[in-house]
């Protein structure tokens, strides 16, 4: 009989030789690895804002994967706002060109210089002009003739008439030969002016129905005759308002007239300037001139208006030296029509407009100066506006345009 030890230590071979045949086996036997793995990739994403508005920066975008997918392919990166680092600066606008057209719509431009850090695309402005309709040429009616251009002898007669729409130029002027039958120390019998003359007309009528040293009575009288018998080229009573309002709202020490012709206007200024003010007014033809001279000097206004006898582009660059002004506070054109624009622009030029100069131009309407109200209302040196007013069926119109300076 065995002994209960020796039975135990079988036993327990017998359980290990046992396991041993199975974990041999299990190695011959492994199990079935599993199924292979796809990598599979979504869209990129939207790019990331640059990290540097300037100089150089990156931006980056992602992607969603699976898990069989390498981690490195989940990311791209890229420069962005490699342009230097600096400030747009721009320079002045350039003048409005001329219009492509001058009627039925055309268009002008205007440029200005700029560094490399602005966009280029604002380096030039176009605008439209010259709207109005193309249409005929209509001329008012033939002034009356001028006196003869020599005093003894052969001479020369002119007379002119205006537009009244859509004319170039402005003006036309006819002529006709004249004699003055002389005596003997070769003086004429005619005088300067006859009664033939319009503006000889006026100043008798003044003389006749106002009364001397009244500025007022001067006005007064003029705009009578003006309505009662002969249309003059005065602003008259109807536009007299407004340039009244203007010249006591700008209360000027310094005044420039352009066109004296008869005296009415610088007449109707100055009877609302105060006497330390300095009036300068200018007139091409001697014998209107002359007829001013005549005019301002019964309303008792001569030792307060001074008068100039020349063509407006000779006196403009002298005024600063001969009547030692620096700047004017008010300038009032109403001359020729066709050299508005060169004449406001001597103006600029000789440094006679300074910051708050007011510039009134008359007739912009009748005949009219459309260049000129073009020039003020574009330019960008004035801010101008259109102040109208009608007399009978006819309506004309005063700019009244304050330099920026």
């Amino acid at each position: 009989m065995l002994r209960p030890r020796v039975v135990l230590v079988v036993v327990l071979l017998a359980l290990l030789l046992g396991e041993g045949d199975g974990w041999r086996r299990r190695r011959r036997a492994p199990p079935p690895p599993p199924p292979p793995c796809s990598c599979s990739w979504w869209d990129w994403g939207s790019w990331s804002g640059c990290s540097a508005a300037c100089g150089g920066g990156t931006r980056h975008r992602t992607r969603s994967r699976n898990g069989c997918c390498s981690p490195s392919q989940e990311t791209q990166t890229s420069t962005c706002n490699t342009h230097s680092c600096c400030s747009c600066r721009w320079g002045s606008w350039s003048y409005w060109s001329g219009c492509s057209r001058t009627c039925d719509g055309g268009t002008k431009t205007r440029t200005r210089h700029r560094n490399s850090c602005c966009y280029p695309s604002y380096g030039s402005q176009s605008m439209s002009c010259s709207t109005q309709p193309c249409c005929s040429c209509w001329w008012g009616n033939w002034h009356a003739w001028g006196s003869c251009s020599s005093a003894c002898g052969e001479g020369r007669q002119t007379r002119t008439r205006y537009r009244e729409h859509c004319c170039q130029p402005s003006f036309q002027e006819d002529a006709r030969p004249c004699h003055n039958h002389c005596d003997g120390s070769g003086h004429s019998h005619a005088h300067a002016m006859s009664l033939e003359h319009k503006e000889q007309r006026v100043l008798q009528y003044v003389l006749q129905n106002a009364s001397r040293g009244d500025p007022e009575s001067v006005v007064a009288a003029m705009d009578k005759y003006g309505m009662e018998k002969e249309w003059l080229i005065t602003v008259g009573e109807h536009k007299g308002p407004i340039l009244d309002r203007f010249v006591k709202e700008t209360a000027p020490q310094t005044m420039l007239e352009l066109g004296t012709y008869m005296g009415y206007s610088a007449v109707r200024i100055v009877r609302l300037l105060p006497e330390t003010a300095k009036f300068i007014t200018l007139e091409v033809n001697p014998e209107v001139a002359a007829l001013a001279k005549e005019i301002i000097s019964f309303a008792g206004l001569q030792d307060r208006i001074i008068q100039v006898i020349s063509d407006s582009a000779d006196a403009i660059p002298q005024l600063k030296a001969k009547f030692n002004v620096e700047t004017f506070d008010m300038v009032f054109i109403d001359h020729w029509k066709d050299v508005y624009v060169r004449d406001i622009k001597l103006l600029e030029a000789n440094k006679l407009l300074r910051k708050g100069t007011v510039v009134l131009a008359d007739n912009i309407l009748r005949p009219g100066a459309p260049e000129y109200a073009e020039y003020v209302r574009t330019c960008g040196k004035y801010d101008s506006t259109l102040h109208k007013a009608t007399f009978k069926d006819k309506t004309d119109g005063v700019e009244k345009s304050v330099y920026r300076g």
